[in-house]
């Protein structure tokens, strides 16, 4: 028996990996398999076609090369292997195409039911065990921690809350980014020999589900396995044969910290059940074993389907929920359904992040301006809806609009949808909550009764909020111009535009590395960063405060803290408020090290961070290098979120600016930029220092790199 697996190179590597180890796992087994990529299936009764991941090779590949009829077609003479989650808009495509199939492979049982409950049999394949699972050297143990996949808000969150505990470890997190396909070679992504390595060199994996779906990752928990790390995952079903606390540990989302406290504390318990796991999988999940009737199986599936998809409808709702969920403090409610009401053809669903998302059920948007208005409410939490347009059903596509609050809980707001409009996206906006929408209205404008007064009212509104922006920009704009002004001109008179104040310790330290403070009215939060610094302070640290004229006590909390803290410290009092970029330039100027550190007033860093940053970035020659921030929620005294949590990537970061300004340069790169652009703050261009900086570096060919660092940024708490 002859098996062809079909895959299309313009997927993600991951669906790769698993076909290649299906096809190893059959060839072990005795059997003709072979890899094909970007090719058509071919009508041949001695071969058995399997599509793996159909929701990436039909619309990527198969849908580009013929039309509906010709794609219907080559469907009818495949089998699929699925890749996908269920309850995700992409196993809903493969639900589509297996209607036409002659079968379906799964290798988790949740996917088996999932295709139950639309009525469709499938057929059960774990993933076999071979060789390509396995690093091929030893390693030493050397990771504590490590972290594969993609940032969703609930890994972040997970993260952020228990940033202080992972900090006091070697860790190793690898957050990837949906905006584009993980292949091999896109950073941030690990597959392949250099993942089994990193696994063979860690302790322990953790997983955290990207939403409460249970769905149990089996392709991650054996890669762990079979490189002796142990797997501790978030709450799963359908894990068996493995067994809770003999192969993995599996504990709720609240207690994963605690677990993984417990384990990396005992050595001999995370020995045994490593080795329980590797012995259990090679055993359980042999291609002799798995393969052992696969004739009989491919057989008896095709003609169960052959029945079953005659029967099947689409629009078939899912019998039961696949995933119980209990009731959580991030789960979005929406009630009551029969108040949803739309004169457009629409259905409304909870995406994954969440998001409420109207979409068409039929044909396309009607042209033109709309009138959308909503309910929505907080059960718990704090509720600041925004809305979205977007286009080819991709985020990146998306139009954010600002929606206006019409009264207590009640919104509304002129949105213009066209024909490639493929969603309205409703995000409550918010960290943490409960909310209920009650009623979502979406109507073309001109239906409207009062359509003439909205029109008036949106244009009246949209024009005072840009005047008003206007001023404040202007204001800003002004007062940052007759400041530099005053600043050159003292300049000409030769009086210096600043003043220095220096603790014992500063004159008797060569520095390796300078920490740059900008100050400015952050009289509350100055005190914890200096001993933040302290504390992270070893032989060689200097820390330099520019004090940007600040009009609060600022100044003199870090002339107190300089009497106490004993890392060498200064303060530099700038006489002229000529904004945060200048004042970096002169902390960067008078800095003594051929290493900086920004650091703003209102950030503070965990006691390894900056050590670990600068060993890393010397260590590795790169010219500047950043980790991953915490975002922290003053009162509530908690993480929230992390930020500059994925690794450099140069077409990421022309895309958006998701580098922070916390980072670790080479002096000599700084200057070679002429550093900050002070021109940013005299046009009023407020924020965007750091961004220009980043892609200035692009620019002229700088290297970086990217370490697991926590820091704890307090300035986020400002913006909640």
């Amino acid at each position: 028996m002859k098996f062809q697996f079909f895959i299309t190179r313009s997927g993600n590597h991951f669906m790769q990996e698993i076909a290649e180890f299906y096809v190893r796992g059959l060839q072990i087994a005795g059997y003709d398999a072979e890899l094909i990529w970007d090719q058509l299936p071919q009508d041949n009764s001695e071969i058995t076609s399997i599509v793996v991941a159909p929701h990436e090779f039909f619309p990527l590949f198969l849908e580009k090369q013929m039309d509906e009829a010709g794609v219907k077609a080559i469907a009818s003479r495949v089998i699929l292997l699925n890749t996908e989650q269920p309850s995700t808009s992409w196993f809903k495509k493969a639900v589509q195409i297996a209607a036409q199939s002659r079968g379906v492979i799964d290798f988790n049982r949740l996917g088996i039911e999932a295709f139950q409950d639309y009525g469709m049999s499938a057929l059960h394949w774990p993933i076999p065990y071979t060789d390509l699972l396995e690093c091929s050297e030893n390693c030493a143990k050397e990771i504590d921690f490590v972290f594969l996949g993609y940032a969703s808000s609930r890994r972040n969150k997970f993260f952020a809350r228990h940033a202080e505990f992972f900090s006091q470890f070697e860790n190793r997190f690898i957050f990837s980014t949906l905006q584009e396909v993980r292949t091999q070679t896109t950073p941030g992504c690990c597959f392949g020999e250099a993942r089994n390595r990193l696994l063979r060199q860690s302790k322990i994996l953790i997983n955290i589900h990207s939403s409460e779906n249970r769905y149990f990752e089996w392709h991650r928990a054996l890669v762990a396995i079979a490189n002796g790390c142990v797997f501790v995952t978030d709450e799963s079903e359908r894990y068996e044969p493995l067994i809770n606390g003999e192969h993995l540990l599996v504990a709720p989302y609240d207690r994963l910290q605690e677990v993984c406290s417990e384990l990396i504390a005992n050595d001999k318990k995370r020995e045994a059940i490593a080795q329980a796991a590797l012995a259990k999988v090679r055993e359980v999940f042999s291609p002799k074993m798995i393969f052992n009737s696969v004739a009989l199986q491919i057989k008896d599936l095709m003609a169960k389907h052959y029945q079953q998809r005659k029967k099947f409808i689409l629009s078939k709702p899912v019998k039961k929920s696949i995933f119980p969920q209990k009731k959580i403090v991030e789960e979005i409610k929406l009630l009551p359904k029969r108040d949803i009401k739309t004169t457009e053809k629409t259905f409304l669903s909870v995406g994954e992040d969440p998001q409420f998302r109207l979409q068409k059920s039929e044909g396309k948007w009607e042209e033109g301006w709309h009138v959308l208005s909503f309910q929505m409410k907080a059960l718990e939490g704090r509720v600041s809806p925004e809305v979205y347009v977007t286009a080819r059903g991709d985020f990146r596509d998306s139009t954010p609009i600002a929606v206006r609050e019409i009264a207590k809980g009640k919104f509304r707001q002129l949105i213009r949808l066209t024909s490639k409009t493929k969603e309205v996206r409703l995000d409550p906006m918010s960290e943490e909550g409960e909310f209920e929408l009650s009623r979502v209205d979406l109507e073309p404008l001109e239906k409207n009764e009062k359509a003439a007064s909205l029109l008036l009212d949106y244009c009246e509104h949209e024009f005072t909020q840009s005047l008003q922006s206007h001023d404040q920009l202007q204001a800003q704009r002004f007062h940052f111009l007759l400041q530099q002004k005053l600043s050159r001109m003292a300049a000409l008179q030769g009086l210096q535009g600043w003043e220095i104040e220096k603790n014992a310790a500063f004159d008797s330290v060569n520095p390796v590395l300078s920490v740059v403070v900008t100050l400015y009215n952050y009289e509350a939060y100055i005190e914890t960063c200096l001993t933040s610094v302290d504390r992270s302070a070893w032989e060689g640290l200097e820390v330099i405060v520019v004090d940007d004229a600040s009009q609060d006590g600022g100044a003199g909390r870090v002339v107190e803290c300089m009497k106490q803290v004993k890392v060498a410290c200064a303060l530099v009092r700038k006489n002229f408020n000529t904004g945060l970029a200048e004042s970096r330039n002169l902390g960067i100027e008078l800095s003594r090290a051929p290493y900086v550190f920004i650091l703003d007033a209102d950030n503070y860093v965990f006691p390894k961070g900056l050590e670990n940053l600068y060993r890393w970035v010397k260590g590795k020659n790169w010219d500047f290098g950043f980790g991953i921030l915490q975002r922290f929620d003053s009162e509530k005294k908690q993480g929230i979120g992390l930020l500059s949590n994925y690794e450099w990537n140069e077409k990421h970061l022309l895309q958006e600016p998701y580098i922070d300004a916390m980072a670790l340069f080479k002096k000599e790169a700084l200057l070679a930029c002429e550093g900050y652009q002070i021109h940013l703050a005299s046009q009023a261009v407020m924020g965007w220092e750091d961004y220009d900086l980043w892609l200035r570096l692009l620019e002229k060919g700088f290297r970086a790199d990217f370490i697991l660092i926590l820091w704890e940024d307090i300035a986020c708490m400002q913006l909640r």
